[in-house]
């Protein structure tokens, strides 16, 4: 993540003057967390996020604000408590299929395919019933894009080839293209 406007402290130094003046209330503190996040100041961004969690907030800023948190810990290389961050959104409502890909990315990590696919698989039968901001791709894209390397690596051909096509019915991009190819170049040295 970058960011793209010449005067990109703008929104980080308007928190900062407020914070001098008074309290910030949970919906700037959560702002304010994602606007450390973006600037990469990812352990100050901890630190606001977990006061953030302690406050009365609305469901889905807080499972976001856990997917932050798991990002944090990621960039600084903790990924145990990258995991313990996105099982913990699971106790304000029914997983989301972006924490599940985000799981399924952490076993990929592991070279535990196995427990990747059913990450992934999770993820393709959530409901997306969100009441807010929904990254469309993670409920089919991203989790059957998964799935193929999952089960390339696993040498299960036949099913990644499978999971490219589901991809690729979502949005058919250059991977899955690129993918495409590479089965059927498969297909004839066999």
């Amino acid at each position: 993540h970058k960011i793209n406007n010449s005067n990109s402290n703008r929104n980080l130094n308007i928190y900062k003057n407020i914070i001098k003046t008074r309290s910030l209330n949970p919906r700037e503190q959560y702002y304010y967390s994602r606007e450390l996040f973006d600037h990469k100041k990812y352990k100050k961004c901890i630190t606001e996020i977990n006061k953030f969690l302690k406050q009365d907030a609305w469901v889905e800023n807080k499972i976001d604000a856990l997917i932050i948190l798991s990002k944090c810990y990621y960039f600084l290389k903790n990924y145990n408590k990258q995991f313990e961050c996105l099982t913990k959104s699971f106790m304000f409502d029914t997983p989301r299929a972006n924490v599940c890909c985000y799981l399924g990315d952490y076993f990929i990590l592991k070279n535990d395919y196995k427990t990747a696919i059913y990450w992934y698989t999770l993820a393709t039968k959530c409901k997306n019933n969100i009441n807010g901001f929904v990254e469309q791709q993670y409920y089919s894209y991203i989790p059957h894009l998964n799935l193929c390397v999952c089960y390339y690596h696993l040498g299960d051909i036949k099913k990644a080839n499978y999971h490219n096509e589901k991809a690729g019915q979502s949005f058919e991009t250059s991977i899955v293209k690129q993918n495409r190819l590479f089965f059927e170049s498969i297909k004839k040295s066999t």
